[in-house]
């Protein structure tokens, strides 16, 4: 259960009655002025039009790459082919990062994609430690040929299925003690509907291979990326 007065939401789980939380939350909550609460207002970011790189140096252990798309919002209904694309490349060590970058070539000790669910357009984000020896050239060569397949190569139903039993797997378990239901709840609420926490499951659960490709044409775009290369001074 939860209670929205104006902007703010107050998020209620438990052995409690809709009438009592109301009468609770108005005695405490109630003489806030609704006009002062606080409007967000971000300025959109245009459109990025080029490529955008940047190296430096620091007293690091090992190089690192840093590589970020811009992708949609958290409420588009993009969002979940684009999550699911983050699981099938890192989502654990049977993902095509780590199978592929880490133990097979053993280009990198470390190497991650997720995005940040932004409620305003998010980022895809990728960062690896490269292992000594490895180029840098090497190393992002390496990661953009795993994402050129995912633009170019249906993902097969299998693997799909797979980061979907994951998905529906974490989401149920995130259901199970009394301050997950109210985080969840209000989270919710707070992105336009509280309902929506029941029908998530089934916004992954449509997601095809052919919509994670459109997705991944539409993001993996060099004039879309920002890449930081991190190169450590410490020699040996």
């Amino acid at each position: 259960k939860y209670y929205n007065p104006g902007n703010a939401i107050l998020s209620i789980a438990g052995d409690v009655e809709t009438e009592n939380i109301r009468v609770l939350a108005e005695t405490w909550f109630g003489s806030i002025n609704k006009d002062h609460l606080f409007k967000r207002s971000i300025p959109v970011e245009p459109p990025q039009t080029e490529a955008r790189k940047l190296s430096v140096e620091r007293d690091v252990p090992s190089d690192a790459i840093y590589k970020v798309f811009h992708m949609c919002e958290r409420c588009n209904s993009a969002y979940y082919a684009i999550d699911l694309i983050s699981d099938i490349l890192s989502g654990g060590q049977s993902s095509r990062l780590f199978s592929e970058l880490i133990k097979k070539r053993q280009l990198f000790s470390d190497l991650h994609a997720y995005i940040t669910g932004d409620v305003d357009s998010g980022l895809f984000v990728i960062t690896g430690r490269l292992i000594k020896g490895v180029s840098m050239a090497e190393a992002e060569k390496a990661i953009d040929e795993e994402l050129e397949k995912i633009c170019n190569t249906l993902v097969k139903e299998k693997e799909l299925q797979k980061v979907k039993n994951r998905v529906e797997s974490s989401m149920v378990f995130s259901e199970q003690s009394v301050l997950d239901k109210a985080m969840n709840l209000a989270y919710y609420e707070w992105l336009g509907d509280a309902s929506l926490v029941n029908d998530t499951i089934n916004k992954y659960a449509s997601v095809t291979s052919k919509d994670m490709r459109e997705q991944a044409n539409k993001i993996f775009r060099a004039e879309n990326s920002s890449t930081l290369y991190y190169y450590s001074t410490q020699k040996g």
